[in-house]
């Protein structure tokens, strides 16, 4: 939020930046034991407040549009633990075919990206090993076609594994125009015993149980893409 409040209904109250055409940018420590299988980690963006409060009082809304809670946009720019990164775009474009006629918006997500294989996790034999600090980054461009690109790049000591989702993803592009309006920043740590979705290739396909352990995110930054 722009000033601290607990009144969440009026939109000009929340603190959203222009993304487009800058790098976002954070410094993420798990300390040697963070948050384990079945943990998720994350923050992201939605567009929120919507017309009514909800369940909690609070305006909020995601892609999920679950009972209770608004329906909206939500563009996962982090979702993890130790094992794992992903990103996910949860557009809401009311063209999911026909095996699903009733969403909304994008539960699953598309376009998806996420480390797989030795990109991430804790050890040495990682491109990134979890333990240690590492810096997470996010580019938000818009090509001169028009198409949204968002390149995510983890780096660590010289050593970086790089995700990019777009152009050309009509999904994401549907995101672009909700960007260009601005969206509210929210940081969350939930855990669940099907976390599979998302560290199975890691964790397996059994129940998880996550650790709760914390985790520090820090130096958090947002320059210009141009900037020298």
């Amino acid at each position: 939020m722009k000033n601290p409040t607990t009144n969440y209904s009026d939109a000009e109250d929340f603190y959203k930046p222009m993304f487009l055409g800058k790098t976002f940018a954070v410094d993420i420590d798990f300390r040697g034991d963070g948050p384990s299988c079945g943990c998720n980690l994350n923050f992201y963006l939605v567009d929120m407040p919507v017309e009514l409060p909800g369940k909690d009082e609070d305006y909020y809304c995601d892609a999920q549009c679950f009972e209770g809670l608004g329906c909206c946009a939500e563009f996962d720019m982090n979702e993890g633990n130790m094992n794992v990164q992903q990103v996910t775009n949860h557009a809401c474009t009311d063209d999911y075919g026909e095996e699903h006629p009733d969403w909304v918006c994008s539960k699953w997500g598309d376009p998806i990206n996420k480390t797989r294989g030795r990109d991430f996790g804790a050890g040495a034999e990682y491109t990134i090993d979890s333990r240690r600090v590492f810096t997470y980054a996010q580019s938000f461009e818009v090509e001169e076609s028009g198409d949204f690109t968002f390149t995510t790049t983890i780096s660590q000591e010289g050593r970086e594994v790089v995700l990019r989702i777009g152009p050309g993803s009509r999904q994401l592009n549907a995101m672009l125009e909700v960007l260009e309006r601005g969206m509210a920043f929210v940081t969350g740590y939930w855990f669940q015993k099907d976390m599979n979705w998302m560290d199975g290739e890691t964790c397996g396909q059994g129940p998880e149980h996550c650790n709760r352990h914390p985790a520090f995110i820090s130096n958090w930054r947002l320059t210009s893409n141009n900037r020298k």
